[in-house]
């Protein structure tokens, strides 16, 4: 049997160190691609007001809503989405009026049928960015 010498060792484990760390710089660039979300806010029925809010898996894996809210700052009203997957490019809208919670529609249930937009805002989480916001207000 033959004996390695220790240059060859040395070498294996600087090309499995290098594939690694190419490994790793490849999977950090292709991070914020895996979790992202877009926030869009639907149409205005009135200069300040809009019906819903659409959340919209825009990464390449699923995420839970479950720590995501629609806040109304103005009158300080919270809506916790449930614990809910929203898959890849699924979207989801959250209505300010009452209704039935289906897999495309959740329903905050506010005496208001609108949201306002002055100092609406869409909190949630990423496993990349942390806490996240989005807002809109009223020019």
């Amino acid at each position: 049997m033959r004996k390695q010498g220790t240059g060859s060792i040395v070498i294996r484990t600087v090309v499995i160190l290098l594939a690694l760390a190419i490994g790793v710089v490849i999977f950090l660039a292709l991070l914020p691609q895996l979790f992202s979300a877009d926030i869009s806010f639907g149409p205005h029925t009135s200069p300040c007001s809009t019906p819903y809010v659409a959340i919209k898996n825009t990464g390449l894996l699923p995420f839970i809503l479950g720590e995501w809210e629609v806040k109304y700052e103005a009158t300080g009203y919270v809506y916790g989405l449930p614990k809910q997957i929203l898959f890849p490019g699924r979207a989801i809208r959250v209505w300010s009026a009452s209704g039935e919670n289906d897999a495309y529609n959740l329903y905050a249930g506010r005496m208001e049928r609108e949201w306002g937009v002055n100092g609406l805002v869409v909190h949630g989480k990423s496993p990349v960015y942390g806490e996240i916001s989005w807002w809109q207000s009223c020019d």
